[in-house]
């Protein structure tokens, strides 16, 4: 029997393979799937192409159909979507709206951190963050995140609701690695946030008997300054960049010596956990969300500060036995990260704007 009608804007779900899209994906295929549920959704961009009957195409860029929400408050969510209940928005500036709106805030960067986002991107938050203020509730995915929120957006607690994300766990895949020998992996969009110049210096500090770099993930903000502190660093033969290479992450995971994530900002850090769900030792930058998500289970350095990163590194290549015993706490740590769970909390955050929790 069908209890709630869920309308989505699902349009992260189509611009790449971030964190954040691979979240929309992975909700909605859950939302759709329950039988309690009646899901139906929206995407826009011209590059948006699918097969499920349950989402509408809007054939037009995102920025247009934004500008009219902006300009004119039309169209409203529910032409687009049909009857609803509830309005989700991931992640993005909402479409307008008569009926409850949840809102689903990954970080706060632009607001603490504005110097990681590009001035169009803050343009959009800080009219997100009029929105926010709006919102029946607000979805976050750790505890750390939802106090910046409260902090930064002016929310009560009672409006925020905590739905850590879950871990894509190792599967057998026939897709081999597409790097042989031993190797660092760092992963993320390559942008100036994800501290990945920074790793790349500590690396060359160790000299060459440290493995290459190999880095996966596609340019983002700013990725040009990113590549020149690279190849300024490392000489090619010692850095290697993959690009996009979602589907062969896990093999990735599995196979790297050491998987380093040195981001000096994470509203959650979904690469961090699917290494830890691999199995991986991991180094990581000490931030806020990355603490609270890891447990125990990371070796967690100050972050911005090349020579503890270098430090941390040069010690578990080193030793082997650490290696081994940190990816197998961080492998039962990741394991109690569920998409399950993910699914579980955002039904709380709908009925809580519902009035039904």
């Amino acid at each position: 029997m069908v209890t709630l009608r869920v309308g989505v804007d699902l349009s992260p779900a189509f611009v790449g393979y971030t964190g954040i899209a691979r979240y929309a994906r992975t909700l909605w295929g859950l939302l759709s799937s329950d039988p309690a549920v009646r899901a139906s959704a929206f995407a826009a961009g011209r590059g948006v192409a699918t097969r499920d009957p349950h989402v509408r195409r809007i054939p037009v860029p995102l920025r247009v159909l934004q500008g009219a929400w902006r300009a004119t408050s039309f169209p409203r969510a529910e032409m687009l979507i049909g009857a609803v209940d509830v309005v989700h928005s991931i992640d993005l500036l909402p479409a307008p709206t008569r009926k409850p709106l949840v809102m689903t805030w990954h970080d706060t960067f632009a607001l603490s951190g504005p110097e990681y986002h590009h001035p169009h991107a803050l343009r959009l938050r800080a009219r997100r963050v009029e929105a926010a203020r709006r919102a029946a509730v607000v979805l976050v995915t750790c505890e750390s995140l939802a106090n910046e929120v409260a902090e930064h957006v002016g929310l009560s607690r009672e409006r925020i609701v905590v739905s850590p994300l879950g871990a894509d766990l190792p599967r057998a895949s026939e897709i081999p690695p597409p790097v042989e020998g031993p190797f660092v992996l760092a992963a993320g969009a390559i942008s100036p946030r994800k501290g990945f110049g920074l790793l790349a210096r500590a690396l060359a500090s160790l000299g060459s008997a440290a493995p290459p770099l190999v880095l996966a993930g596609p340019d983002g903000w700013n990725a040009e300054a990113v590549h020149r502190e690279l190849r300024d660093a490392l000489p090619p033969d010692r850095l290697i960049l993959l690009g996009d290479r979602y589907e062969q992450m896990p093999a990735l995971y599995r196979q790297a010596t050491l998987v380093v994530h040195p981001s000096l900002a994470e509203g959650f850090g979904l690469v961090c956990l699917e290494a830890m769900a691999s199995g991986a030792a991991v180094v990581a930058a000490d931030i806020p969300s990355i603490r609270e998500m890891g447990g125990g289970a990371l070796s967690l350095v100050a972050p911005g500060e090349m020579e503890p990163l270098a430090a941390a590194v040069r010690w578990l290549l080193d030793d082997h036995e650490s290696r081994r015993q940190l990816g197998e706490a961080a492998r039962a740590r990741a394991a109690t990260y569920t998409w399950a769970r993910t699914y579980e909390r955002t039904k709380v955050g709908y009925e809580r704007a519902c009035g039904i929790a």
